[in-house]
C-alpha cells in the first residue's frame, strides 16, 4: 500500500508534467501567432532543398501541426492528475476531445468539431462573394497545370487581382474546402472543367469585381 507520502510525490509530478507541457504550448502558441506571411516566405528561401514542402503555405502548415500536437500532448498529464485527484473522474470526455484533434491535425473532420455543411471556414463570405473567388480558385488550378508552383501561382494571382498574397491563398482555401455550399462548388467544377487559360479567369474576376 502506498504511504501518503507517496501519493504527495506523485501528484507533485504529475503537477510538474503538467505545467511543464502547458508553459511550453503557450510558448510554441505565442511563437507562431508572431510569425506573418513574410517569416514563412524568407524561411522558404532559405532552405537547400528545392521541393514542393518548401514552399511557404506548407511551412505555415507545418509549424501550424506541431503547434497543435503540443496541444494535444497536454492532455496526457492532465487526465493523469486528474485521476491521481479522483479515480472515478470521468475522464472519457478528455478522451473523445483527444480523438477529435487528433482527427484535425491529420487534416479531417471528426464527428463533434465538424462545420455543417455549406458553413464553410470561418466567417463564411456570402454566395455571391464566393462565386467570385471561384474564378480566383480556378486560375490558380490553371496555373498549377501549367507548371507553376504554388507559391508562384499565388503570388502571380496577387500580382494581376491587386489583392493581397495571404488574401489570394486563405479565399482559394476557402474555396477548395469540400464545405462549400452547392451552387459554389459546383461553379467551381463547372469552370474548372474548361479549357481556357488561367489570364482568361483572372479578367473575368476583375470584370465582375466590385469598386
Amino acid at each position: 500500500m502506498k504511504s501518503l507520502d507517496d501519493e504527495k510525490e506523485r501528484l507533485e509530478a504529475l503537477v510538474s508534467e503538467l505545467h511543464l507541457n502547458l508553459g511550453a504550448t503557450l510558448a510554441l502558441m505565442d511563437s507562431y501567432q508572431l510569425r506573418d506571411e513574410g517569416y514563412f516566405v524568407k524561411l522558404a528561401a532559405d532552405t537547400n532543398t528545392k521541393t514542393k514542402d518548401n514552399a511557404p503555405d506548407e511551412l505555415a502548415e507545418y509549424n501550424r501541426r506541431m503547434v497543435l500536437r503540443q496541444l494535444i500532448q497536454c492532455f496526457r498529464p492532465m487526465k493523469n492528475l486528474l485521476q491521481q485527484l479522483d479515480q472515478n473522474m470521468p475522464t472519457k470526455t478528455l478522451e473523445r476531445l483527444v480523438d477529435e484533434l487528433w482527427e484535425i491535425e491529420r487534416g479531417g473532420r471528426n464527428w463533434l468539431l465538424k462545420r455543417p455543411k455549406g458553413a464553410g471556414r470561418g466567417n463564411r463570405p456570402s454566395i455571391a462573394t464566393s462565386i467570385r473567388r471561384t474564378l480566383l480558385a480556378v486560375a490558380y488550378d490553371k496555373y498549377i497545370e501549367a507548371g507553376e508552383s504554388k507559391d508562384d501561382a499565388i503570388s502571380i494571382i496577387s500580382d494581376e487581382s491587386g489583392l493581397p498574397y495571404s488574401t489570394v491563398r486563405d479565399s482559394i482555401k476557402d474555396i477548395k474546402e469540400a464545405a462549400k455550399d452547392d451552387d459554389t462548388t459546383k461553379l467551381y467544377r463547372t469552370l474548372g472543367a474548361q479549357a481556357r487559360e488561367a489570364n482568361q479567369f483572372l479578367k473575368a474576376y476583375k470584370a465582375i469585381m466590385p469598386n
